[in-house]
C-alpha cells in the first residue's frame, strides 16, 4: 500500500501542472495514425521505475558470462531448410534497434523501463559456456534455450531443442564451429567430439522445448551420428499432453497466440520489443517424435545416464508450468536443470493464449522439493529460458524467491477470497507485491503478471462466479435473440448514445483513464464496429496501456489490438499442423475433433448410426458412431444394432480430412472425386445418409475477430423471447 501511495502522489504532482490542460497529446482529432506516449504514460513509467532496484545489475553480468561465439554477419538470418522455401525463420537483425548497453541506459518513452531492461537482456545471442568443458547453452536463437551437457567420457546430451528445426540446427552448427576444433580452455586444450551425441531430453510438453528435434536429426545425419541410437528422453505422459493441449482448442489458441507473441506487429520501440521469456517465436515448422525413454516414478536415478558417464537424478513435476514436466540434477557437476519452473521472470499460471490453469501450490511444492534435495549443494542452476545462476548462495536465493513469488500469489489470493473480496478486486490488491519481492528482478512480471495470475488462482479454486447474483446470468455483449438485446446495446442507450459516450470517453482519455476508455467505448464498437471514432479512441487507449506494460504479452496484446482496430483484421497464413503431430495424434483424439465440429442446432432431431473403418496398411480400426440428441459419440459396436452406413478410408486420407483448414469441404471434395478415395456401404442409401451427416458439421473460423464482435451468432433452436405487453 505504501508503494501505491508513493506512485499516486508522484503522479498527482507530475500531472497537475500540465496533463489536464492537454488535449489528447497530439491526437485531438480521431485518426488512424499511431500516437506517441501521453504525458500520463511518461509520468506513470517514470514513477514505476522509481520503485525498482536499479543498482542491482547482476543479471547483465550473468547473461553475458561465458560468451564464446555469436552469429556472424553471414549467419544473421536463418531461413527455412525446406527445398525451394527461402522464408525467414529467425532474423537476428530484427532487434538491432535495441542497444547493447547496461541496465542504467535510458529506455524509450514508448516502453516501460522495466520491460526495456528485459528486452536488452534477451537480445544477447550465441553460444555460452556455463561450466568449463561441461555445460553449454545456445541462447537468443528462439523463444527458448537449448542446453548441451558433456559427460566425462565425451558423450553429450542435448536439452530442449528449441521451437523449429532450423534454429536448432543453426545452434548446433555454432556449437560445432566453436568447439569441434582444439581450443584452449583454462590451462588445457580440449576438443569436443560432436559425433558423441548420446541423448536428447525434452524437459516438458510445450512445443518450444521439443519442436526443433528434426534439426537435431539433420545435424546428426550431417555429422555421421546414428540418430536411431540416440536416446530421446521425456517425462511420463509427454506425448499425450504435448499433442492434446493444442488439438481440441488449437484453433482458438493459435489466433490468440498471434496477439500474445506479437506476430502481427512490427518490431520497433513503438511496437514489439520482446516476448518476456525470449525475443519471439521462430517461424519454422516444428515436429515431435516419440521418446524412447520415459521418466516415471519407477526409476529416477541413472548412475551412467545414456552412456555419458554422468549420474542424473530426475524429479517429476507434473501440474507445474506444464502438465508433463521434469527437473533434474547432474550430480557430478552439482548443476540443476530447472526446465521452466524457475527463470528470471514470473511465469504464467494462466497463459493469455488460452490453456488449462496451472496450480501454484504444485509449483511451490516442486520448488520446495528441489531445495530440499539439491539446494544445499548445487553450484549451478540453468533453465530453459534466460541465463544460469552460479554459486551455492545465489542458486538457493533464486529458487527461494521464485518459490516465494508463487506462494504469495497462491496464499494471498485465498486469503482475500476468504475475506469476501471478489476476483477482480483481489487481483488489484495483490498486483503490487511487498518490497521483499518487488526488489527482486526475477520476480517481475515480464511474462506472467501478479494481476492475471491471481485471477487464475481464484478461478482454479472458485471458478468464474463471484457469488453476486447479478453476475450469475449476465447478458452477453451482443445478443439479438430477446427483447432486451445485448448488454452493449443497453449500456449505449443508458449513457445517451454513441456520440455522448465517445465525447465523455475522450475526456477520460485526457485524464489518463485508459482502462476505463477501453472498457466503455468497447460497447460502442460492439454495436457498431464501423464507428471509426470509437475504434481509433480505443486503439489510442490500448496503445498507452501497451507503452506502460511490464509484461511483454500484455504489451503485445494491447498493440496488436490497436493495430487491428486501426487497419482492420490482419490475416496471415494459417500455420498447418506439422505432419509429425498428425502422425502421433491418436484416433480417439481425431474422433473427439470430429465431434467438436458438430453444430448441435443443425444436428437437432437427427439420429444417424454409422461406422468408420480406418485402414493403415494391412491393419484397420473399426469404430461405431452415433449422432443422437445433437451430440456425436463413438461407441463399441455392440451399443448399436443397425448402421445407416459404413465408411472405409485410408488413414492418410482421414488425417488429411481432420487436419485440413476446412475439414468438411475436404471431406466433400474426397467424396466428389470420380475415383473416390472413400468407400461407402451400403452402396444403395449409404451415400445419402453420409451426405445428411455432413450437414451437421460447421468448419472452424481460423481468423475470428478479437477486438470486434463476431457478428454471426447462431440463433438458438428454441429462443426464449418474453413479449412485453
Amino acid at each position: 500500500m505504501k508503494m501505491k501511495f508513493i506512485l499516486s502522489l508522484f503522479l498527482m504532482i507530475s500531472l497537475s501542472s500540465n496533463l489536464l490542460s492537454q488535449n489528447h497529446d497530439g491526437s485531438q482529432e480521431f485518426s488512424q495514425d499511431p500516437k506517441g506516449p501521453s504525458t500520463y504514460t511518461k509520468a506513470y513509467n517514470h514513477a514505476d521505475s522509481l520503485r525498482l532496484n536499479w543498482k542491482d545489475t547482476t543479471d547483465f553480468e550473468l547473461s553475458q558470462k561465458g560468451f564464446l561465439a555469436g552469429p556472424g554477419p553471414n549467419d544473421s538470418i536463418i531461413r527455412s531448410y525446406k527445398i525451394g522455401d527461402t522464408s525467414i525463420v529467425w532474423d537476428f537483425t530484427t532487434w538491432d534497434f535495441i542497444p547493447n548497453s547496461t541496465a542504467l541506459a535510458p529506455s524509450p518513452e514508448t516502453v516501460n523501463a522495466n520491460l526495456w531492461r528485459m528486452a536488452k537482456l534477451n537480445k544477447r545471442a550465441g553460444l555460452f559456456e556455463v561450466e568449463e568443458g561441461k555445460i553449454y547453452q545456445i541462447r537468443g536463437y528462439d523463444l527458448s534455450v537449448m542446453s548441451i551437457v558433456i559427460g566425462p567420457n565425451g558423450g553429450y546430451i542435448v536439452i530442449d531443442p528449441l521451437v523449429s528445426g532450423e534454429t536448432a540446427l543453426a545452434g548446433l552448427n555454432l556449437f560445432k564451429k566453436a568447439l569441434h576444433t582444439k581450443r584452449k580452455i583454462g590451462a588445457r586444450k580440449q576438443k569436443i567430439d560432436v559425433t558423441k551425441m548420446k541423448a536428447v531430453i525434452f524437459t516438458h510438453s510445450h512445443i518450444d522445448h521439443f519442436g526443433g528435434i528434426l534439426g537435431v536429426k539433420r545435424f546428426a545425419d550431417a555429422n555421421g551420428i546414428d540418430f536411431g541410437k540416440i536416446q530421446i528422453v521425456a517425462p511420463e505422459a509427454f506425448m499425450e499432453e504435448s499433442i492434446s493441449e493444442n488439438v481440441y482448442a488449437g484453433n482458438a489458441m493459435t489466433r490468440r497466440a498471434s496477439y500474445m507473441y506479437g506476430d502481427l506487429i512490427q518490431k520497433n520501440v513503438s511496437a514489439g520489443v520482446d516476448a518476456g521469456l525470449g525475443k519471439a517465436v521462430s517461424k519454422g515448422v516444428p515436429a515431435i517424435i516419440s521418446p524412447t525413454v520415459t521418466i516415471d516414478d519407477s526409476k529416477l536415478v541413472y548412475p551412467n545416464f545414456a552412456d555419458t558417464g554422468l549420474e542424473v537424478e530426475f524429479l517429476l513435476a507434473p501440474g507445474t508450468e506444464a502438465p508433463s514436466e521434469m527437473l533434474f540434477y547432474f550430480t557430478d557437476y552439482k548443476a540443476i536443470c530447472m526446465a521452466e519452473d524457475a527463470s528470471f521472470t514470473m511465469h504464467n499460471l494462466y497463459t493469455l493464449r488460452g490453456a488449462k490453469t496451472r496450480n501454484a501450490k504444485e509449483w511451490v511444492g516442486a520448488l520446495t522439493t528441489v531445495l530440499s534435495k539439491w539446494g544445499n549443494e548445487a553450484k549451478i542452476e540453468f533453465n530453459s529460458h534466460h541465463w544460469p545462476v552460479w554459486g551455492k548462495k545465489q542458486v538457493k536465493h533464486h529458487l527461494e524467491t521464485q518459490r516465494a513469488m508463487y506462494k504469495y500469489i497462491h496464499d494471498q489470493t485465498l486469503h482475500y477470497a476468504n475475506m469476501g473480496y471478489d476476483m477482480t478486486t483481489t487481483a488489484e490488491i495483490l498486483s503490487s507485491p511487498p518490497d521483499s519481492l518487488l526488489k527482486v528482478w526475477s520476480s517481475q512480471g515480464y511474462y506472467g503478471t501478479y494481476n492475471h495470475n491471481v485471477k487464475a488462482t481464484w478461478n482454479l479454486y472458485l471458478g468464474w462466479f463471484d457469488g453476486n447474483p447479478s453476475n450469475l446470468h449476465k447478458l452477453p455483449a451482443v445478443w439479438p435473440y430477446n427483447n432486451e438485446g445485448g448488454s452493449s446495446l443497453k449500456y449505449v442507450e443508458y449513457m445517451g448514445g454513441q456520440e455522448a459516450i465517445i465525447k465523455r470517453a475522450k475526456k477520460a482519455y485526457d485524464k489518463g483513464e485508459y482502462r476505463w476508455v477501453a472498457e466503455v467505448v468497447q460497447h460502442v464498437i460492439n454495436i457498431d464496429s464501423l464507428n471509426q471514432d470509437a475504434r481509433y479512441l480505443v486503439a489510442d487507449a490500448y496503445e498507452q496501456m501497451g507503452y506502460q506494460a511490464v509484461s511483454a504479452p500484455w504489451r503485445n496484446f494491447y498493440l496488436s489490438g490497436a493495430l487491428e482496430l486501426r487497419k482492420g483484421k490482419i490475416k496471415k497464413p494459417q500455420t498447418k499442423t506439422p505432419k509429425t503431430f498428425i502422425k502421433n495424434t491418436t484416433l480417439d483424439m481425431k474422433f473427439d475433433m470430429l465431434a467438436i465440429m458438430v453444430d448441435a442446432h443443425k444436428a437437432d432431431g437427427k439420429e444417424i448410426n454409422f461406422r468408420i473403418i480406418v485402414k493403415d496398411g494391412r491393419e484397420s480400426t473399426s469404430t461405431a458412431f452415433q449422432l443422437k440428441y445433437s451430440c456425436l459419440n463413438y461407441l463399441v459396436d455392440s451399443d448399436i444394432t443397425e448402421m445407416d452406413f459404413t465408411m472405409i478410408i485410408n488413414k492418410s486420407d482421414f488425417d488429411s480430412m481432420i487436419f485440413d483448414d476446412n475439414p468438411i469441404k475436404k471431406w466433400k471434395s474426397m467424396l466428389g472425386l470420380k475415383k473416390r478415395r472413400i468407400e461407402v456401404l451400403p452402396t444403395d442409401g449409404g451415400m445419402d445418409s453420409l451426405k445428411d451427416l455432413l450437414k451437421v458439421f460447421s468448419p472452424v473460423n481460423n481468423w475470428f475477430n478479437l477486438v470486434t464482435p463476431n457478428r454471426t451468432i447462431p440463433e438458438p433452436v428454441n429462443p426464449l423471447i418474453v413479449k412485453q405487453k
